[in-house]
């Protein structure tokens, strides 16, 4: 299984995953264009894109999506709750197919996915597993709930958003309106909420850990880094990697 992350944060979010033969975004929060030209850093032709999943319905999740599938037809899926909304918010020819609550499959590569706390109609995150190996994605998540933390036990890779620290949130020029938005149970995640989230998570076959949809203004790559790792001291070295808005990377191969 192949992953590479090619933007994550408010400015736009879009992921790559290939396994079991079968290439697809995860979100496309990004103008086609440039998810076009992320994807051919990769070595990957738009063409090869099977399928675009779609987390929820928010902008930077879907900016680019209806371009991309109505230029190169490319399917969207999504949950019942969030394919309604899309068919409103997105020109009426595009073609949005609803994902199976138990589990869709492209070719050899299983897709399921688990309901996650945010400020949308029915947001998610995804679970994928082939090749032998198991992967679990949550961002835009504002805590824990036993769906999501069952998702992420036993994944040999996890995405978990680690959005802001809370002293650089508290002490930002945000109003408070929106502090209190971000820091909300349908908010989004802190770093000391993923390094205990990963803390209770780890086991012996993880082998990469993918910090997202980091917040420029309320958080730091390095210090999102460094809670997680103090959280796992006593665990053994396990990579951990963060992801940056426009960055494209790290391309990882489970």
């Amino acid at each position: 299984m192949q992953f590479c992350p090619l933007s994550s944060g408010s400015s736009g979010n879009s992921m790559f995953l290939r396994g079991g033969g079968t290439s697809l975004l995860i979100d496309a929060g990004l103008p086609a264009r440039v998810i076009t030209r992320s994807l051919a850093s990769l070595d990957v032709a738009i063409k090869d894109i099977e399928g675009i999943l779609i987390t929820h319905e928010h902008n930077d999740h879907v900016r680019g999506a209806a371009v991309l599938a109505r230029k190169y037809d490319i399917p969207i899926y999504a949950n019942e709750g969030t394919a309604e909304q899309l068919s409103f918010m997105l020109p009426q020819n595009t073609v949005i197919r609803c994902l199976s609550s138990e589990g869709t499959r492209f070719g050899d590569l299983l897709v399921k996915y688990f309901p996650v706390p945010h400020d949308a109609v029915a947001p998610i995150g995804f679970v994928f597993e082939a090749d032998g190996v198991r992967a679990a994605l949550a961002t835009d998540l504002g805590h824990m709930t036993p769906q999501v933390v069952q998702a992420i036990t036993g994944a040999q890779l996890i995405i978990l958003e680690s959005n802001h620290d809370e002293v650089m949130l508290a002490t930002s020029r945000y109003p408070e309106h929106l502090k209190a938005r971000i820091r909300s149970s349908h908010g989004h995640l802190s770093n000391t909420q993923a390094a205990q989230a990963l803390k209770a998570a780890v086991h012996d076959d993880l082998r990469h850990i993918v910090l997202a949809h980091l917040s420029r203004e309320n958080n730091d790559p390095g210090l999102a880094r460094e809670t997680v790792e103090a959280a796992l001291s006593s665990n053994g070295h396990i990579p951990i990697h963060v992801t940056g808005h426009f960055q494209v990377g790290p391309f990882l191969e489970i």
